[in-house]
């Protein structure tokens, strides 16, 4: 139909960074908890989480969703959200985002952060905070 033509080519914009799949079963075997903080709409997550890339809500345990809170990144209420959410001291989250102000809001809110500029550099990242896991 025209509506679920208009539908894919609204949603039909997104990729995966191929290295980063491998880094996030690793870390999932190894126990860790995962969560995903993300600007999104609701279109948007159902069309990626329905099928498309079904390591989302197969990996993460916490969901901090822009539509669902109300507020986006680098907005502070988004990272108090995501905190309540997680469950755990700010001080306990690692946050990895591309965006240097999503990373610098997420500092302000007491949140261990980083910029991602590469799977290798994130890998490091980890391991400098102590999170063992096979890679």
């Amino acid at each position: 139909t025209d509506e679920a033509a208009f539908h894919h080519a609204c949603c039909d914009i997104f990729w995966i960074n191929p290295t980063l799949p491998a880094v996030v079963t690793q870390l999932e075997l190894a126990g860790h908890r995962l969560g995903i903080l993300s600007n999104t709409c609701q279109a948007h997550w159902e069309y990626c989480t329905k099928g498309r890339y079904a390591i989302l809500p197969r990996s993460f345990g916490v969901f901090a969703l822009s539509y669902e809170i109300g507020a986006i990144k680098p907005q502070p209420q988004i990272y108090e959200r995501a905190i309540e959410l997680a469950g755990v001291p700010a001080e306990e989250i690692f946050f990895v985002d591309d965006m240097p102000e999503n990373v610098a809001a997420a500092r302000a809110a007491g949140i261990d952060a980083v910029q991602y500029t590469s799977t290798p550099a994130l890998v490091d990242a980890l391991w400098e905070r102590g999170l063992r896991f096979n890679h």
